[in-house]
């Protein structure tokens, strides 16, 4: 088994986590309201 960094793969799921994140941030900030 050889490990081999996928920085793509890893960028693609931190961006996706990021922007769910965002996105409950701002769905709770409006339901705040």
């Amino acid at each position: 088994m050889t490990l081999t960094p996928s920085y793509n793969e890893n960028s693609l799921l931190l961006s996706c986590i990021i922007e769910d994140t965002i996105r409950l941030v701002i769905f709770d900030l409006f339901s705040s309201e």
